[in-house]
């Protein structure tokens, strides 16, 4: 191996680890901020629905550039761009004291953030055709096993950010020290970026290729695709009427402190971390169609148990449910996206993937805010909408994958894996045998 690409390598899993912490700060915490500057269950819909539709979009401009930029270019200026944007951000905590800044905070919010996610995904099909013409084909896998795993480790270190608040909280001080994480946010994207700058880019051959087909085109003609691609879309608009809600159930509902909210986030992390090879195996042997059936089925189950044990210990434990159906979930689309679509057209699908997840995710969000705001009187507002949601997530599980096929030939599940719901029992024997069958 050149040692130009091994420095770059090693240089690569660091700055996954470096942003890892900057992005793990913007998840946790922006919504956590959000309900600190007051904002209303609506609002915070908004600030779900509406980065998670312009993304996508950016995605499409940044594939459009890379005739015009190398992809090094893109990456590393993009993500000083980045670093920028997160000071109006912290600004917002730093300045909370002054009047303008009180009335229109929220909406400060969610401008900055939009442009700071848009930004962000601007870069990602330049980042991807870069590693995969950096990393060798070969190496592929234990490569980006390894910087996951990297990534899942520094991103735990955002726990301190709890604990500052928590220690802050009492002193009026909590919306400085916003301020004070998105700063290091900022100057964590800064070192990213430079990171970046120092890594090798082998050579490309720049091609101004015109898009094959429309977004419409796609959706009328391409059949199997179509069904699959529709099915994301589906899923993720029924998992977001719920998901943008869960910081305020644990802040306003249950009262749990910033520590006890960032431990439970990282929690399914880091159990999504531990059970990637397995679900990867699982993938290989037994496809991807049941890999859509054991996530949709823990997903549903996870609001649910959400609201039956809302003990903070007991959800802890209970993200385990949620790292499982992450890999489970983030896995089969990856692999069944792979397997179904001709290679000459993935990236293009994988762009018209990301564009109507986007919409589900923005439909889904301000649905979820309706259901947040106009709830019936006799149920509360979370749990009406953690209700919809629940719903919306076992009826495309079990309508929507029966539309779909497996392109590869799989095993049937061994017998002694199946589970039995009336027998606890034998379920954890069956469980344990799956675990250690998988393993072989």
């Amino acid at each position: 191996m050149h040692p130009k690409i091994a420095t770059s390598m090693k240089r690569g899993i660091k700055e996954g680890g470096v942003s890892a912490i900057s992005s793990s700060l913007t998840e946790t915490y922006i919504p956590q901020f959000a309900i600190a500057l007051k904002a209303s269950a609506a609002q915070i819909g908004w600030l779900s629905a509406i980065p998670s539709l312009l993304s996508p979009l950016a995605q499409l401009l940044g594939d459009k550039l890379m005739s015009t930029y190398t992809r090094k270019q893109l990456v590393t200026v993009t993500t000083y761009i980045q670093a920028f944007f997160f000071i109006p951000i912290a600004l917002i905590g730093w300045c909370i004291s002054t009047q303008i800044i009180q009335e229109h905070a929220v909406m400060l919010l969610l401008i900055s953030y939009t442009l700071l996610m848009s930004i962000a995904a601007l870069p990602a099909p330049a980042w991807f055709s870069w590693m995969g013409d950096l990393i060798p084909k070969k190496q592929r896998g234990a490569y980006f096993s390894k910087r996951h795993k990297v990534m899942g480790i520094a991103s735990m270190a955002i726990i301190l950010g709890g604990l500052a608040l928590d220690y802050y909280q009492t002193q009026g001080l909590a919306l400085s020290i916003f301020g004070v994480l998105f700063t290091i946010a900022a100057l964590i994207r800064v070192y990213s970026a430079h990171l970046l700058s120092t890594q090798y880019e082998p050579p490309y051959n720049k091609k101004k290729s015109a898009i094959p087909y429309s977004l419409w085109h796609f959706l009328k003609q391409n059949t199997a695709t179509r069904k699959f691609v529709i099915y994301v879309c589906l899923y993720n608009l029924v998992m977001y009427i719920a998901s943008p809600f869960f910081p305020i159930y644990l802040r306003q509902d249950l009262g749990l402190s910033y520590t006890w909210i960032t431990l439970i986030s990282l929690a399914s992390s880091v159990f999504y971390i531990l059970a990637l090879p397995y679900i990867g195996t699982f993938s290989d042997k037994y496809g991807n169609l049941r890999l859509f059936y054991l996530s949709g089925i823990l997903y549903a189950l996870n609001p649910l148990v959400w609201l039956l044990f809302p003990n903070p210990w007991i959800l802890l434990a209970v993200q385990l449910v949620g790292g499982i159906a992450n890999a489970a979930y983030l896995i089969g689309v990856t692999n069944y996206l792979l397997n179904t679509v001709p290679s000459h057209e993935r990236a293009i699908v994988a762009t018209y993937l990301h564009i109507l997840a986007g919409v589900g995710i923005f439909i889904g969000s301000l649905v979820g805010g309706y259901a947040m705001t106009y709830h019936p009187s006799w149920l509360s507002a979370i749990t009406y909408t953690f209700i919809i949601s629940i719903i919306g997530r076992c009826a495309i599980t079990f309508i929507g994958i029966k539309h779909m096929r497996e392109r590869e030939k799989v095993q049937k599940l061994p017998h002694e894996s199946k589970i039995e719901l009336f027998h606890p029992f034998r379920s954890l024997q069956s469980e344990l045998y799956f675990l250690k069958h998988l393993k072989k």
